[in-house]
């Protein structure tokens, strides 16, 4: 009898141990299902992910407010974006969707759901639960004892996000949902430039901040426009070679012609000591050719700094062009002097002396109705030691032709300049 009581206690015992591992091992499996489909769930989000960022403009260009763009597993594989061993259903037999729409022009709102076969909650929490932060689902009505929650919204792991279905091509409850990105793609605070127009937003193919190339170039460039240009090197136009210069020039500009409409000139702080307008105006402080040269070539010429010019002739040597147009150049000229005015003599510099020539003023004089009677004037120069001093005097018809101080108030034109010794 003994031993049939414990043939049957044993029995019984083995039968509680094959039960509980029969358990066991269920409930083991179910938690792997899990985290496979969790696992499919973040590998497909990425690929969606980056997918939208990337294709945001063209994905502008047609995805609006009402019904949403599908993107299917294979378009995304298809792209290059999926590994093409990536099964487009999860472990539950439900079948990744990427949705796209764009409630506002500009912003792109993206989800991820699961179509197919529903999920039961508990099921459905844990595997939202490993998709983490994106991870959301289409819960049940008054799932979990939740009154909140309802077919209509999708909700995120731990209630991170909701997001209303309305306008999406639900799933239904019981299954999966990510959210991926919200206004993120295409709207102007996200940081991409775009290479196409997006349709009313202008600012997403604009610049925020400089543009750094590191050193690489920009080819193609139809028209160039801006504000203003610095460059750190030489600038070449017409295909020609920046760096084509002569010997000893640092360089900057490289073109074939030069066509301004204002004024071409040199300086440095903003002087101009050289330059030529439009109007064909041409100045310089100085103007030197071959200053230097001992010797010289045909058709040469030179102005040094005394303002002297000097010509080649055809022994290559340096001739003052005063040798051979006249050696007097006129450096000023005063007009309506009167008797006891003065006039600076010029600065002539190396080889150069200064001169004087008067030109009377006389016309409409009646020297005879003078009292005493007068025969004419005499016009010179005279010396104060710094100027040369007008001196004009009237001659009295007397005979003896004596001089007298002016009295008629005659006037005298006056050009100064140097002299320079021929040096042919």
């Amino acid at each position: 009898m003994e031993a049939i009581l414990g043939f049957l206690a044993a029995l019984a015992l083995s039968t509680i141990s094959v039960g509980s591992f029969l358990g066991w091992s269920v409930e083991g499996a179910k938690n792997v299902k899990v985290a496979v489909t969790a696992g499919q769930a973040r590998q497909f989000n990425s690929a969606a992910e980056k997918y939208v960022k990337d294709f945001a403009s063209v994905l502008a260009q047609s995805a609006t407010a009402g019904a949403p763009l599908i993107i299917t597993p294979g378009m995304l594989r298809n792209a290059g974006y999926l590994n093409q061993a990536v099964s487009d259903t999860n472990a539950f037999q439900q079948t990744w969707v990427l949705q796209v729409r764009q409630p506002v022009p500009g912003q792109l709102q993206a989800i991820v759901t699961a179509e197919g076969a529903a999920i039961e909650p508990r099921q459905l929490v844990k595997i939202a639960s490993n998709i983490y932060e994106r991870g959301g689902f289409v819960p049940y009505p008054r799932q979990m004892g939740d009154s909140t929650m309802d077919a209509n919204t999708a909700v995120g792991t731990n209630g991170g996000w909701h997001v209303p279905m309305a306008g999406w091509r639900s799933p239904g409850s019981g299954h999966l949902v990510s959210l991926l990105t919200f206004g993120g793609a295409a709207s102007s605070s996200n940081g991409y430039l775009y290479r196409v127009s997006v349709p009313g937003r202008p600012d997403l193919n604009e610049m925020q901040t400089a543009l750094g190339m590191r050193g690489n170039d920009i080819n193609n460039v139809g028209v160039l426009r801006g504000a203003s240009g610095a460059f750190s090197g030489r600038v070449a136009t017409n295909g020609l070679d920046p760096n084509d210069l002569p010997p000893g020039w640092g360089g900057g500009f490289r073109t074939w012609d030069i066509y301004a409409g204002g004024t071409i000139a040199a300086g440095n702080g903003g002087s101009t000591p050289v330059g030529m307008s439009a109007a064909g105006n041409m100045w310089a402080n100085t103007f030197e050719l071959n200053a230097g040269a001992q010797h010289c070539g045909w058709s040469q010429v030179q102005i040094r700094n005394n303002n002297q010019m000097f010509i080649c002739n055809a022994k290559g040597d340096w001739v003052p062009a005063s040798a051979l147009v006249g050696n007097l150049t006129t450096t000023a000229q005063y007009s309506g002097y009167y008797n006891g005015w003065g006039v600076t003599p010029p600065t002539c510099g190396p080889g150069g002396s200064p001169w004087f020539s008067i030109t009377p003023v006389t016309t409409g004089v009646e020297f005879a109705n003078h009292n005493p009677p007068l025969s004419g004037a005499v016009y010179q120069m005279g010396w104060n030691g710094s100027q040369w001093v007008l001196q004009i005097y009237d001659v009295l018809a007397d005979g003896n032709r004596s001089r007298i101080n002016d009295e008629l108030g005659l006037q005298a034109d006056i050009r100064v300049g140097c002299s320079f010794g021929n040096g042919a």
